[in-house]
C-alpha cells in the first residue's frame, strides 16, 4: 500500500469516486471528485456526508477541463484520470492536468486497451498494465522534483 499521507489528491472523472475516497482513505489530506454529471455529483455529496467526509473531500459538479482551467492555484500530489472511453478525453484532460501537478507528482491512467494516451513530456512511466479491454498505467511527472509523498521513504519505489 502506497504511502498518501499528506497527499492532495484530484479524481477527475470521478463516477463513483472510489479512487478519491479510497485515497483519502489511505492517508491522503484532502481529494478533489470532479464529475460532468450534476445527478451523479449529488450522489457522490450525500455520500461523502455520510461518510463524514466534507471536511476532505470536495465534490464539484463540472466539466474537468473547464474546471481545471479555471481552478484557484490548485495542485495535486496524485490524480486519477478514467475518462469514458467514448468521450476521448485524454488529450485535453491531460494538456489541462499538467500545470496543477505537483512537482514530482502521480497520475494514474486508464484507456481502452488498444489505445496508449501521448502523456506530456517529463511524464515518466512507472508501471503499466492491461487487462482485455483496459489499459491501466502509472507515470511519475517530473521525476525528481519536489516531494514524492507516494514514497514511504526516499529509497523504495510506490507500488501499485
Amino acid at each position: 500500500m502506497p504511502h498518501l499521507s499528506g497527499a492532495v489528491v484530484l479524481d477527475a472523472f470521478a463516477g463513483s469516486g472510489t479512487l478519491g475516497l479510497e485515497a483519502v482513505s489511505r492517508g491522503a489530506a484532502r481529494a478533489v471528485l470532479v464529475e460532468r454529471d450534476p445527478r451523479v455529483a449529488s450522489v457522490l455529496q450525500a455520500s461523502v456526508a455520510r461518510l463524514d467526509g466534507e471536511g476532505q473531500v470536495r465534490v464539484v459538479a463540472d466539466d474537468v477541463v473547464r474546471w481545471l482551467a479555471n481552478a484557484h492555484a490548485e495542485s495535486f500530489d496524485l490524480a486519477f484520470l478514467d475518462p469514458p472511453f467514448a468521450a476521448s478525453a485524454w488529450e485535453p484532460a491531460l494538456a489541462a492536468l499538467a500545470p496543477r501537478l505537483a512537482p514530482g507528482a502521480w497520475v494514474y491512467l486508464e484507456s481502452p486497451a488498444t489505445l496508449t494516451p501521448a502523456v506530456p513530456a517529463g511524464w515518466v512511466l512507472h508501471r503499466e498494465g492491461q487487462t482485455r479491454e483496459v489499459r491501466y498505467a502509472l507515470y511519475h511527472a517530473s521525476a525528481g522534483q519536489g516531494a514524492d509523498t507516494l514514497r514511504g521513504d526516499s529509497n523504495e519505489p510506490a507500488t501499485a
